[in-house]
């Protein structure tokens, strides 16, 4: 696929991946994924956090609902 973007993130879920079915048959996903920036001006400093929405279909979905938990960090 020419126009599909491959990206990794590392971070926590923030709550259980919540799975739906769609009329048409195809499972969905959803959770958040907290993800911790690293860098910072001195050790003082607060870290930020990015809150990423994630989405995923079919088998992917099923899998996700399976074995990924709240606070556990991606596989």
């Amino acid at each position: 696929m020419k126009n599909l973007a491959h990206i990794v993130l590392d971070g926590n879920l923030t709550s259980d991946p919540e799975i739906k079915t769609l009329n048409s048959g195809k499972n969905v996903a959803t959770f958040t994924l907290a993800v911790n920036h690293d860098y910072k001006s001195t050790p003082e400093e607060p870290g930020e956090v990015s809150f990423v929405d994630i989405e995923l279909w079919d088998r992917q979905a099923i899998n996700a609902h399976e074995y990924l938990k709240k606070g556990k960090k991606r596989p």
